[in-house]
């Protein structure tokens, strides 16, 4: 299947971020988004994501301007006729989606592939209404890590999967493709335990979160703690994920309140606009965040030495 021509439904972070990877390597991308105010702050959206992808991974300036140059913005959803690839990017809510994958199928030709790009729902569950499940897949974009995963529903045909394996690769992103459906793919569903840990550990007030992030640098020598990697990924996307969680719970009369609290924590940030790199405030200000500081990770060593010195 030969694909040249991208279509993005959906506006928010993940747009910029694919957008940056396929649009690098000379593809063209149209982003689409109901809202006309989504359209219209796009780019100081794509900037802010941008200047953490050249400072922190290594993303050339003149990769970003080529990808830029590549991408139209666009509110009208007419303009996917002409996408050889729809990619679904919108909010982590499964009827939503489940609207958008109709709404998509009634616009595009036969041979166009449909892929959704949820970080945590189970895709066939997201096709559930669509007529033409064979070209439908989950195609899993985890920038700013160079990796892709790839999970089909078992309609799905083999040629979608190596399509989207192809394209991975010419992107520059290693696939990886999934053996069967299981929410959250592999990487995110440990990644999961490990964010929810971390919140539990602050709502209960075991810590701050700067400390959390710094033991957590410190111990494993990342540059980034899962604070400031939930900032990354949008405080909005957590919150969608863990009011999924705690509906499941809800549903299957399972004890809840664990989730509940989490639900509450990330409702009252979101509430306030604190969405995380995209707002410019998450649990760090942005730009310029603490933890980007070299001095932020041993500060008390700072502290002291210059203490002494004032003394001496």
């Amino acid at each position: 299947m030969a694909v040249k021509n991208f279509f993005i439904v959906g506006g928010g972070v993940m747009s910029c971020r694919i957008g940056m990877i396929l649009g690098r390597k000379g593809y063209g991308l149209t982003i689409y988004d109901i809202n006309p105010k989504v359209i219209k702050n796009w780019k100081q959206q794509f900037d802010a994501i941008g200047s953490v992808m050249t400072s922190k991974f290594g993303m050339m300036e003149e990769e970003l301007e080529a990808a830029l140059g590549r991408i139209t913005l666009t509110d009208n959803f007419g303009d996917i006729t002409k996408a050889d690839l729809v990619i679904e990017a919108v909010v982590e809510n499964m009827d939503v989606k489940r609207k958008v994958m109709e709404q998509i199928e009634e616009k595009v030709g036969e041979d166009t592939i449909i892929v959704t790009n949820t970080s945590s729902l189970t895709p066939s569950l997201i096709a559930a209404n669509m007529n033409h499940k064979e070209r439908f897949c989950a195609w899993h974009f985890n920038s700013p890590n160079t990796y892709t995963e790839i999970m089909g529903i078992p309609e799905t045909a083999s040629e979608v999967v190596r399509t989207l394996k192809e394209l991975s690769i010419s992107a520059g992103e290693v696939p990886i493709v999934m053996l069967k459906e299981k929410p959250r793919y592999l990487a995110n569903n440990c990644l999961q335990v490990w964010f929810m840990e971390a919140l539990d550990l602050i709502i209960d007030g075991y810590g701050t979160f700067e400390d959390l992030d710094r033991s957590w640098m410190l111990a494993h020598k990342h540059d980034r703690g899962p604070f400031a990697i939930m900032d990354f990924c949008g405080l909005d996307l957590r919150l969608a994920q863990a009011e999924n969680e705690y509906q499941k719970c809800m549903s299957q009369g399972q004890d809840a309140s664990v989730w509940k609290k989490r639900v509450e924590f990330l409702s009252g940030m979101v509430e306030k606009g604190e969405l995380g790199i995209k707002s410019g405030k998450g649990f760090y200000t942005y730009p310029n965040p603490a933890y980007e500081d070299p001095k932020w990770l041993r500060k008390e060593l700072y502290e002291c030495e210059a203490s002494h010195r004032s003394m001496a």
